[in-house]
Formats: structure tokens, sequence, C-alpha cells
């Protein structure tokens, strides 16, 4: 499925083994094409897996981003896997 510039409403799923139940932090951090980073405050869905929802604004450039979910835990804090994705960039008609 390819992602749009100013999508809307996707939910994106981090799937993870691991409780996150008592995380006190839940994080998707972002890069953007332009270079600009940042973070988005993510949910826990189905006990074990990050969740965030794209809101108004949030992919407002087409090209290379890079996501990467971020969680703190008791006395953990760590990374997961970074997933770097393509928006494109809408027909307008």
């Amino acid at each position: 499925m390819r992602v749009y510039k100013n999508t809307e409403g996707l939910q994106l799923i981090f799937e993870g083994s691991v409780s996150l139940t008592d995380a006190t932090v839940l994080r998707v951090y972002y890069r953007k094409p332009s270079g600009s980073t940042g973070y988005w405050t993510a949910t826990v869905e189905g006990g074990t897996n990050l969740a965030y929802t794209l809101q108004s604004g949030d992919l407002n450039e087409a090209g290379e981003w890079v996501l990467q979910p971020y969680v703190e835990l008791g006395t953990w804090k760590g990374y997961a896997e970074a997933h770097p994705f393509t928006v494109y960039e809408p027909f307008d008609y």
C-alpha cells in the first residue's frame, strides 16, 4: 500500500512481543525527507503493540521518511527497529 502526503486517519502499528501496558513513555520518532526530526505520542494496542493514528499535518512532506518506535518501561528505555518508507505526492486534478 502506498502512503500519500497529508494522509490522515491511517493507524500505524509496530508489533512487539513484550507487554507495554505499564510503559510510561510510548513514542514514534520520525525523520522527514527534509531532515527535520520529532516524535508522535503513541498508545498501546493489543497489549504488546505500539500504535499511532496519523493526524492532519503529520505527513506534510513527500519523500523518504524513517519511523522508529521508542519505549520506556520500568528501568528499561530503548528503541525498536527503524522503518524507512516513502510518502508519495498525490495526483492533483
